[in-house]
């Protein structure tokens, strides 16, 4: 019989307790017992990232890709694909855009691409 965990919604269920999957249990366990997952850290904190960030805006940051707004101060960098979720694509142009504030907290996490996108290349190194 199949069970589906009441937190994700996932069809691999622990048998034994029939409500939570093995992450969403182990997660459990882990509260209940004062465990905290480590916060993951943005790509572009620490010199590396600030480095990487800075130098990706000097090349690509004329204005946001999605509305077109010029005001350098509140360009940003977006993932695509979220770093949260993908982390080794940090750092991958082709998972790059440059939005500006407004346009970037629109998006979110979500992983949508309303506008036309830059095609971008790598030029420099670390």
């Amino acid at each position: 019989m199949i069970y589906i965990c009441s937190k994700c919604k996932s069809e691999k269920v622990n048998i034994e307790d029939k409500i939570l999957c093995p992450k969403c249990h182990k997660k459990y366990i882990d509260e209940l017992n004062g465990v905290k997952e480590p916060k993951q850290r943005h790509p572009f904190e620490g010199e590396k990232g600030m480095r990487f960030k800075n130098r990706f805006l000097a090349e690509f940051g004329e204005c946001c890709e999605r509305c077109g707004t010029t005001y350098r101060s509140i360009l940003q960098v977006h993932h695509v694909k979220p770093f949260s979720k993908f982390p080794h694509l940090s750092y991958d142009y082709e998972n790059l855009d440059v939005l500006c504030k407004k346009c970037n907290q629109h998006i979110g996490n979500s992983g949508l691409v309303d506008y036309e996108r830059k095609i971008k290349t790598e030029t420099f190194n670390l």
